[in-house]
């Protein structure tokens, strides 16, 4: 593989990189929203489900029917964001797919027009640039599975610190324990 090939597979990955934590960014955040709306949703929901029988009508059960009924827009709207959100980092990480080939081939093409590399040698090494800029992208193949663990993370760390606020323990002093 030529050497101005394999700068021009780092660079691309890295640029690559960069482009899937930017439209990517938000998406931890939004996985977030989404697992709180669905929470929401099942706290209102077993609130419903558990309260006293009152007189069908009532101003209560009404209240608790549109606050059920809010949770499920939210619920709703957050799975909207969500799709949105992964349809746009899918769009950088199949695109990707679609366009190392297509920028090896075009990387090649002058030393083919003159005469230098072989046809069979143009896909050879397009083969190879395609190989070594997956193998370089991992991040850009799995960020949506590492939103959603970072996510996780974040939610468990929240609970963590919460729990430690309400026993009175100082965040740092936790661990020591």
């Amino acid at each position: 593989m030529p050497k101005y090939l394999v700068i021009a597979v780092a660079t691309y990955s890295v640029l690559l990189t960069l482009a899937m934590a930017i439209v990517g960014r938000p998406l931890m955040r939004v996985i977030a929203g989404k697992n709180a709306a669905e929470a929401q949703l099942r706290s209102v929901g077993s609130h419903l489900r558990e309260r006293d029988e009152s007189p069908s009508g009532s101003q209560r059960e009404f209240d608790q029917h549109r606050s059920l009924s809010q949770a499920l827009d939210d619920v709703i709207a957050r799975w909207r964001d969500l799709c949105v959100q992964l349809m746009r980092t899918t769009l950088v990480s199949q695109g990707n797919a679609l366009l190392a080939p297509v920028i090896a081939w075009v990387l090649c093409a002058p030393k083919y027009l003159i005469g230098t590399m072989s046809l069979g040698e143009v896909a050879q090494v397009t083969a190879a640039f395609v190989i070594v800029q997956a193998a370089l992208n991992w991040l850009v193949d799995n960020y949506a599975g590492l939103a959603d663990c970072l996510s996780s993370i974040n939610r468990v760390a929240s609970l963590l610190l919460a729990l430690d606020q309400l026993e009175g323990i100082p965040p740092g002093d936790r661990a020591g324990s």
